[in-house]
């Protein structure tokens, strides 16, 4: 499954644009503690699942270690503790971020990769939020720069 999806996610990269896609998003649903989140395409180098993650000591929380991404030693925060949830078990998947430093991020789940009209992506006070196909359940969706932002004051990559 995991190889199914990442080649998925690798031809997105591959395929001529179709007409119309400045009226789409491309996003990742994924879950953190069970809850449903979306990361923007845009915003993702690639997606992993099962890497192993070498701890490393530290006061910060949120790092969980670093592992090896495409031959690129990252550190691997947990997405959960950056936006201010509690961690749990160890997360299955990471995505490393699109940045000018290496930084992976962890999380629980992956629910798929969804191509979205943008008039299903609604932004407010307290983020943006996408829609979900054929239902009123919505996803807020990571708002990646304030995620490495909140990385940099951890005196993480900058």
């Amino acid at each position: 499954m995991a190889g199914e999806m990442r080649r998925a996610f690798d031809r997105t990269f591959t395929e001529a644009p179709s007409l119309g896609h400045d009226d789409v998003e491309d996003v990742l649903a994924i879950r953190l503690n069970g809850a449903p989140y979306a990361m923007r395409v845009r915003d993702v180098a690639s997606v992993h699942a099962d890497r192993a993650i070498v701890p490393v000591p530290g006061p910060e929380p949120a790092l969980l270690g670093l592992a090896g991404i495409r031959s690129v030693i990252a550190p691997v925060y947990d997405l959960r503790l950056l936006l201010g949830g509690v961690g749990g078990g160890a997360p299955r998947w990471i995505v490393r971020a699109r940045a000018p430093q290496p930084i992976a991020l962890a999380f629980d789940g992956f629910d798929g990769q969804h191509r979205v009209a943008r008039d299903r992506i609604v932004t407010g006070d307290g983020g943006a939020l996408v829609r979900e196909q054929g239902g009123e359940r919505m996803r807020p969706i990571v708002d990646m720069a304030r995620v490495l932002e909140r990385v940099a004051r951890l005196g993480g990559p900058r």
